[in-house]
């Protein structure tokens, strides 16, 4: 499972078994046996390691002292993808075609986005304070971080598992039938699309590097 970090740790699931690593050293900070099975990687705020557990909880352990009970945020279906910090809040969908936002340092979910299939990409942050959701329903979801209200939703036609990418004003977005798609993130109007196009893999203000 991929790692998750802030400016001081990265965290990792081994098992059952999160690792909190100092980022400077590499020195083990903390470990601890989780309470479910983890279903993805963690992610990590100033505060707290969120780690998503395949039973469809959310393990939210103190960065500082590792020792502390876990918060458990609880979600319906499975929690199989690494959650995203956005601001003050952690994202996390599951394959239900849910979207929970709960506040990063607080308990207590903010809001569900509900789907028609199961969501299997990682939410993009969208700054200042917005959430793109792709999901297999074929909808690209624009919506503000703090409500969940929705900003604008795109429909491509065809299944999206990878994430949205977002560069400037733009989000990038790969169908599973291999269709690039240029997104307005002002608008979420379509601004141009491009066949034959399996991964963006890095970006710049002028470059899209893709995998055809």
């Amino acid at each position: 499972d991929a790692p998750g970090a802030n400016d001081d740790y990265v965290a990792i699931v081994n098992g059952t078994n999160l690792y909190l690593l100092d980022q400077a050293t590499g020195n083990t900070a903390w470990r601890r046996q989780t309470l479910g099975a983890p279903g993805a990687g963690p992610a990590v705020s100033d505060e707290r390691v969120f780690v998503p557990m395949a039973g469809g909880t959310v393990e939210a352990y103190v960065v500082k002292d590792g020792r502390h009970p876990p918060w458990v945020f609880q979600s319906r279906g499975r929690a199989i993808v690494q959650p995203v910090v956005s601001g003050s809040g952690v994202a996390w969908p599951t394959d239900k075609g849910d979207l929970y936002v709960a506040e990063a340092n607080l308990t207590g979910i903010r809001y569900r986005l509900e789907t028609k299939r199961p969501i299997v990409a990682r939410p993009t942050p969208l700054p200042p304070n917005r959430l793109v959701v792709v999901s297999t329903d074929g909808y690209v979801n624009c919506i503000h971080e703090l409500s969940g209200s929705l900003v604008w939703r795109f429909s491509t036609g065809e299944p999206i598992v990878n994430p949205a990418v977002a560069v400037e004003d733009a989000v990038f977005v790969v169908t599973e039938d291999d269709n690039l798609f240029r997104i307005s993130a002002e608008t979420g109007m379509e601004q141009w699309w491009a066949p034959h196009v399996q991964e963006v893999l890095s970006a710049t203000k002028t470059r899209l590097y893709c995998l055809g």
